[in-house]
């Protein structure tokens, strides 16, 4: 349809120095809207996301083209979405999703696709550590919901490329940030009689003197806002709950 977005993700690995492949988009299977040349790290696996938007309708598709004189390529986790930005790998076959017909012979959604418990968080003081890998760059990642339980949340904003925690009342704010796909980092969030502060990968990003106690909700989301909004678009590991205010 025109206006939808096609999005092409993968990981791509080469077996020698001469490994060249070049992804087309296309429309009906001639029409190309889109072409690029890769050279995937001998050394290591790299991820490649490419979108386009169409203006005219009709069947859209992507493939890649093994430059004639390149040495063989190994491919992973190729995937076609329309989303502007790529998301998680689904999978019916994985845990949380299902098949939409035959398996192995259509497409997949996710069927569980937010994660709740029984609030642990104390009011009065404490930690929240997670690791957070997102999908897409910062430019390109959606506003992503960490955790939430109704007052205190913490989330990536994709207007302005900041990391934001509040309390409901009081709110600090990272500076913008710069990440690239799939890289991880280390959040802390901490909360107390010393305000709340930020931790980016071991490093106080922001602070509050302020923190004023909230009433808690029944549940704590990760990975999501208390609607089942706004997820996080990634991978999220490690995750620790203290009763403490430590990073």
């Amino acid at each position: 349809t025109a206006g939808e977005t096609l999005t092409v993700s993968f990981w791509a690995k080469s077996l020698s120095e001469n490994s060249e492949l070049v992804l087309r988009i296309h429309r009906n299977g001639a029409t190309k809207f889109w072409s690029g040349t890769l050279s995937p790290s001998i050394s290591e696996w790299t991820f490649y996301t490419f979108s386009h938007t169409f203006s005219s309708s009709g069947n859209a598709g992507s493939y890649i083209v093994k430059s004639a004189s390149a040495d063989d390529l190994i491919f992973d986790g190729y995937r076609e979405e329309l989303s502007d930005y790529p998301t998680p790998v689904c999978d019916g076959d994985m845990p949380g999703h299902t098949w939409n017909g035959t398996a192995h012979a259509s497409t997949s959604s996710r069927s569980a696709n937010t994660q709740k418990y029984t609030n642990p968080l104390g009011s009065d003081v404490g930690t929240l550590m997670v690791q957070w890998q997102p999908v897409a760059a910062f430019a390109s990642q959606p506003t992503s919901y960490l955790f939430d339980e109704g007052s205190l949340a913490a989330y990536y904003s994709s207007s302005d490329y900041k990391i934001y925690f509040t309390d409901g009342t009081n709110t600090i704010s990272t500076a913008a940030q710069s990440f690239s796909a799939h890289d991880w980092l280390a959040l802390a969030f901490v909360y107390g009689d010393d305000g709340l502060v930020i931790y980016v990968d071991g490093t106080s990003a922001a602070s509050g003197g302020t923190y004023t106690a909230p009433t808690l909700g029944s549940y704590l989301w990760i990975g999501t806002d208390d609607a089942g909004g706004n997820q996080a678009n990634g991978r999220l590991d490690e995750l620790v709950i203290d009763d403490r205010a430590r990073p």
